[in-house]
């Protein structure tokens, strides 16, 4: 029998359902090899190439024993394997899995700063704020724990329930929707002693400074008359409920957009002109 005719008769008996196996443990091969691959600070593709040697070797030399220990060894063996390796693999299972960032809804932030105000109301406790627009406050308000993360409810709720989170300071946000800062105070310098005042006579007295110099807008909420204290432009607002106290916010922040939007045109318009000069 020649060569051609051996493989013709080696062809002729293969069933189609052989060809689909073949085709299906290849390409299960081929994908577990090219994950353990991902890992370049410790690539496991040789174990796999290794026990995949080991195993061809032991049928080409007809080792049954070895054959048969390795196949009912091989469930003990694979969970060992990914007990030692356990971190590398987690690891290619997060470098392979695609990751869509999920896009954050603008949401209405003056509404959601009144909302956590009342809800500090309610659990009579305190809340005290200040509201950042034009200004830029980092070198005015000193703050442990700066941050930049996108106010929202579930933000509040997880920073106020910090240990690390104190009521009598300052919360900064900001006019662009975003907490920058918990636990702040304004950088000033006061030669007399802390007990002298209360807290609260102090905090009036530093915001009204910097109020007047900034575009920030500070707040103290009382849980015990359901009050707000409003400092704003040096002047202090006593008494304010929630709804006052909403549309002072309002109509501040838009106040300050426009003026700074009034400002860069006018700006803008000095620029185009001389140059048209020129």
């Amino acid at each position: 029998m020649s060569f051609a005719t051996s493989i013709g008769h080696t062809l002729a008996i293969c069933h189609w359902r052989d060809a689909l196996e073949i085709i299906f443990f290849s390409t299960m091969f081929y994908h577990l090899a090219y994950w353990l691959k991902q890992d370049k600070t410790k690539n496991l593709l040789p174990y796999l190439y290794g026990s995949c040697l080991v195993t061809f070797v032991a049928y080409l030399l007809d080792l049954p024993t070895v054959l048969s220990c390795i196949f009912i060894f091989a469930p003990g063996l694979i969970a060992i394997f990914i007990l030692f390796h356990q971190e590398t693999l987690q690891r290619n299972i997060v470098a392979l899995k695609q990751i869509a960032t999920r896009r954050e809804e603008p949401t209405d932030w003056q509404h959601t700063i009144l909302k956590t105000a009342l809800l500090r109301m309610n659990a009579q406790k305190e809340l005290c704020g200040v509201i950042s627009c034009s200004d830029d406050l980092l070198t005015l308000v000193s703050t442990p724990f700066l941050l930049n993360t996108p106010l929202a409810p579930y933000t509040m709720d997880l920073l106020f329930s910090s240990p690390s989170f104190d009521a009598s300071k300052m919360v900064w946000f900001h006019a662009d929707g975003s907490v920058r800062g918990i636990n702040a105070t304004w950088n000033y310098r006061r030669e007399e002693k802390h007990g002298a005042r209360s807290i609260i006579e102090m905090w009036k007295e530093e915001s009204q400074l910097f109020t007047k110099k900034t575009d920030a807008f500070a707040f103290r909420l009382d849980p015990e008359t359901r009050l707000f204290t409003v400092i704003k432009e040096g002047m202090v607002l006593e008494a304010v409920n929630a709804h006052q106290m909403q549309q002072l916010i309002r109509s501040h922040v838009g106040k300050m957009h426009t003026a700074m939007n009034e400002a860069l045109h006018s700006h803008n318009k000095k620029s185009h002109v001389e140059e048209q000069t020129k």
